[in-house]
């Protein structure tokens, strides 16, 4: 049986206040925009995947200048080759993954 936690986040919080409570190899469910929980997964020291509504969410994220780090972003017109190349690199430290389901 999958055991669920519920994290609550109040008024003026973001992810970053709550991040000794975030845990790795587990999925997170946010319902609340503006709380920089893809923003914190992103700089955050390990591999993620992360799976957004659409592909503009990820276009963007792709061309932030905010980030440190930069996403590899899986949509169509991206093939098996372009991810292997990518998981291979030795250069991209912590490997991050942002998906769609489009």
């Amino acid at each position: 049986m999958i055991q669920i936690k519920k994290l609550k986040i109040h008024f003026g919080q973001v992810m970053a206040d709550i991040l000794e409570k975030l845990e790795s190899n587990t999925i997170y469910f946010k319902i609340l925009p503006g709380i920089k929980a893809t923003t914190l997964e992103i700089e955050t020291d390990r591999n993620s995947l992360i799976m957004e509504a659409n592909r503009p969410v990820i276009e963007g994220k792709r061309k932030a200048k905010y980030l440190c780090r930069k996403i590899f972003g899986v949509y169509e017109g991206v093939n098996v080759d372009d991810i292997i190349n990518y998981m291979s690199n030795a250069n991209v430290e912590f490997k991050k993954i942002m998906v769609t389901p489009e």
